[in-house]
């Protein structure tokens, strides 16, 4: 069935311009519900160096904890540029969960002053300044990987405070951090990850954690068996337009198998809050 005309917003050389689209769904016969829906855009204007982008998103049921949601399933975005080019992005939607949190209210008496003074204190946000070295515990692979996936690093070198002895952050404590974004770009055959660590966990208490990536970082060279030195992972800083406040590091896509290895270091910037 097809779907009514509209327009479509598209980013020019120096601005979005509206286009119009158009686009047809699919339903179920026995329940007339959502199978399919595709939108193509009209002829695109040659600022948007596309002749035409097309959507296509199937749907269908998910269990989710007691109940069943009509979600997507996978999406296709295909586009065509003005050379007679060709590009295909596909997105799966999988591992859908139901969360749940439980709160229970006491009316009890205040804690008397004597316990008080005995709870624990989390401990206080790094001051800023401080180098700091983190190892990832497990690899990034951008074939697979997708932006709101969990990381986690691990600390490699104590951390002392400036012009003293005392360890303010132990080697060994673990960074918890989260993908911000993860971008395949066709144009220059890159990946492009951002890469953002919010709260640190030490001796099983957890603090928040303000960093900043040091572009300072020398990449790590090991040497391989026949004696000659590796030149690791080949990263690159991203367009300086970004906008992001992770660390942001980019890869080749053309070579097969480029992923950032379990054990990678970096090194990071304490900023304040």
């Amino acid at each position: 069935m097809p779907a009514q005309a509209s327009h479509y917003d598209v980013r020019g050389d120096t601005e979005w311009k509206v286009t119009g689209y158009h686009g047809s769904f699919e339903i179920y016969s026995a329940t007339a519900e959502l199978a399919r829906l595709v939108v193509e855009t009209a002829q695109l204007p040659p600022d948007a160096r596309m002749c035409r982008a097309r959507t296509s998103i199937d749907y269908h049921y998910m269990l989710i904890g007691d109940d069943e949601f009509l979600i997507p399933r996978q999406s296709e975005l295909e586009t065509l540029s003005g050379n007679a080019n060709e590009t295909s992005s596909i997105t799966t939607f999988s591992g859908c969960h139901e969360y749940t949190a439980e709160s229970n209210l006491r009316f009890d008496a205040p804690e008397s002053a004597a316990a008080l003074k005995t709870t624990v204190q989390p401990p206080a946000p790094l001051p800023p300044g401080l180098s700091v070295t983190l190892s990832l515990l497990g690899a990034i692979d951008p074939r697979s990987a997708a932006a709101g996936d969990a990381i986690s690093a691990e600390v490699s070198q104590s951390v002392r405070a400036p012009h003293s002895r005392q360890i303010l952050l132990p080697a060994g404590a673990i960074a918890h951090g989260r993908i911000l974004q993860m971008r395949h770009q066709y144009n220059s055959s890159q990946y492009l990850i951002s890469i953002r660590f919010e709260t640190l966990e030490v001796n099983g208490m957890l603090m928040p954690l303000f960093l900043r990536w040091d572009h300072k970082l020398e990449f790590q060279k090991t040497r391989t068996q026949n004696g000659f030195r590796d030149r690791g992972p080949e990263f690159s800083l991203p367009p300086p337009s970004t906008g992001e406040s992770g660390g942001f590091f980019s890869l080749p896509a053309a070579r097969a198998g480029a992923v950032i290895p379990a054990g990678f270091k970096s090194k990071w910037i304490t900023v304040s809050p």
